[in-house]
């Protein structure tokens, strides 16, 4: 049960010898995170240290990487299509990253140009393989359709960030980013 986990921290030997030992007479598949961890702050949340905990285990299981929401929150805060321009709307989002926060790689869609300014901190950024900049308040920065944003973090690991992202793009369009694996 979740309870029998609240507050500790384990290895990820020991939180799989655990989970297994409950497992056993579950009827539902169970699922081990690394909550302790912010695999958004450079690190990849013990994957690796837990892949091989179940291996040893002999545990059969599916693995993946973890994006921790926590650490940058998207919201849409402005949507109006433009009347001038039939088709294509204008969208402002807010991103918030705590302390150490990131976003994984991204993509933006294809209709999309992108302005994006740092309202507080400091946001490290490169696109389309360009070098990593360091934007701080005030400083902006352009996307184009199709750019590739490698890397969207914030630059402090005490201090958090907060940029605005205004996307012009096709009305129609319902995902404003598709992440990388």
């Amino acid at each position: 049960a979740e309870a029998d986990f609240a507050g500790k921290v384990w290895s990820p030997e020991d939180g799989v010898a655990e989970a297994m030992r409950l497992a056993r007479g579950a009827s539902k598949p169970g699922i081990i995170s690394d909550t302790q961890d912010n695999p958004g702050a450079g690190a990849d949340s013990d994957t690796t240290g837990m892949l091989k905990a179940l291996i040893a285990a002999g545990a059969t299981a599916s693995i993946g990487n973890l994006y921790d929401p926590e650490s940058a929150a998207v919201t849409l805060v402005y949507d109006q299509p433009l009347p001038n321009v039939p088709g294509m709307s204008i969208r402002g989002v807010l991103v918030d990253y705590a302390p150490g926060g990131t976003s994984p790689a991204h993509t933006h869609p294809n209709s999309a140009f992108i302005y994006a300014t740092v309202l507080e901190g400091a946001i490290r950024s490169a696109v389309n393989g360009g070098p990593v900049r360091v934007y701080g308040a005030g400083e902006s920065w352009s996307e184009f359709p199709g750019d590739h944003h490698s890397v969207s973090e914030n630059a402090s690991a005490t201090e958090p960030a907060r940029l605005l992202a205004v996307f012009v793009l096709d009305t129609d369009e319902t995902e404003l980013a598709t992440y990388e694996d």
